[in-house]
């Protein structure tokens, strides 16, 4: 078994390196002591495509790994890990759409994530039970045609700013775990409210 890095992977990474070093680097003293999230990193990214590592060809990336995903993450995260979470958010928030969402959704939601164009988030912490997922207390009543979320979320990492968001919600409470469902909402269509942007460490 090869553990070495393919060429693509060690192209990825250097390409990531350099970038990181040129404009990543410069930038992270102030982006820890201001907290203010770095549009123009996130630009950096979506200009020279590492924001679309996660995703398959067919969706506008360049189907990267899970190795090559973490090794983006890692060299960034050398520098500035609070601009690492860039990349590992985008993966993050879009890895239930890729895995579970059907190949329409797949094709309207994953192309604009792909290319930078949205961020997407992961809601699944809550302030009574964490990342306890059977013991979320958000939960999704369907009406008619719809589902109608109601919840409080807590500590998503760039859910002031996306523009796609993954809501892990109860649709069956008598299921435990077993009755979370997850739920795709664009902020365009379906606007969230974010009522305080907790203090990094």
């Amino acid at each position: 078994m090869d553990f070495e890095f393919s060429a693509e992977q060690v192209a990825i990474r250097d390409t990531i390196r350099e970038l990181v070093q040129d404009r990543v680097s410069p930038r992270a003293a102030e982006i820890d002591r201001t907290g203010e999230y770095p549009k123009d990193i996130e630009k950096l990214f979506a200009d020279n495509g590492i924001l679309g590592i996660p995703f398959p060809e067919e969706y506008g990336g360049i189907s990267g790994s899970s190795v090559t995903i973490c090794m983006g993450i890692e060299e960034v995260a050398k520098a500035c890990a609070s601009s690492s979470l860039i990349l590992a958010v985008q993966a993050l928030g879009s890895y239930p759409i890729l895995v579970a969402g059907s190949e329409e959704q797949k094709k309207r939601l994953c192309p604009p994530l792909a290319s930078g164009e949205k961020v997407a988030a992961y809601a699944l912490s809550e302030p009574d039970s964490g990342s306890d997922a059977a013991a979320m207390k958000t939960f999704a009543k369907k009406h008619g045609h719809e589902y109608v979320l109601n919840g409080t979320k807590q500590f998503i990492t760039h859910g002031s700013i996306a523009g796609t968001l993954v809501v892990f919600a109860q649709t069956d409470p008598g299921a435990d775990h077993r009755g979370i469902s997850a739920f795709v909402l664009e902020r365009e269509t379906s606007p969230w409210s974010v009522e305080k942007l907790e203090h990094k460490l």
